[in-house]
């Protein structure tokens, strides 16, 4: 999680750099020493659609904090890394696709999310750890594990549909 602007985006776009001017985000990446690609993105960003991507890298919007929703591509993506969510307090709602199979450690952890429906087979470790404002989650028939403190610090919850007894080692 970074507090600081410069890194709000996280890892998204790999090792490169960002400042803040005039209300956006220039990030600048660096793919080869002839290959520089700069991105604008407005500071205020509430609402985003990622296109046919297969993977989502760690920590790709930890901390922003403005991100309300989130559209996934529903037949190209597998796998969320760890903590791509991470502290996106206003974050309250986003569909996780069936075609993602693996979900990383705290990949949600400190969201805004009210809801969630997980079709994955594991819940990872701190994956939805201090989402404050948690109160849904519907796990179905697919889930076959549940993580460490998958929920710790999910005051609000109120309804997990539960799958299997045996998954459910320190849930909270």
């Amino acid at each position: 999680y970074f507090t600081d602007d410069s890194y709000v985006l996280g890892y998204f776009f790999g090792n490169g750099w960002a400042t803040v001017e005039n209300r956006a985000i220039n990030v600048t990446q660096n793919y080869a020493p002839s290959k520089t690609v700069n991105v604008t993105i407005p500071k205020g960003l509430t609402t985003v659609l990622i296109g046919n991507q297969v993977y989502m890298a760690y920590g790709t919007f930890s901390g922003f904090t403005t991100i309300q929703y989130v559209t996934l591509p529903s037949n190209t993506l597998t796998k969320i890394d760890s903590y791509a969510f991470y502290g996106c307090g206003s974050l309250t709602g986003i569909d996780i696709p069936k075609g993602v199979t693996i979900i990383g450690e705290g990949a949600f952890a400190g969201s805004g999310l009210e809801s969630i429906e997980i079709w994955n087979p594991v819940i990872s470790n701190s994956q939805f750890a201090n989402c404050k404002r948690l109160h849904t989650v519907i796990a179905h028939n697919t889930v076959k594990e549940i993580g460490y403190g998958a929920f710790t610090g999910c005051s609000m919850l109120e309804n997990l549909t539960p799958i299997l007894f045996d998954a459910y080692s320190g849930l909270f």
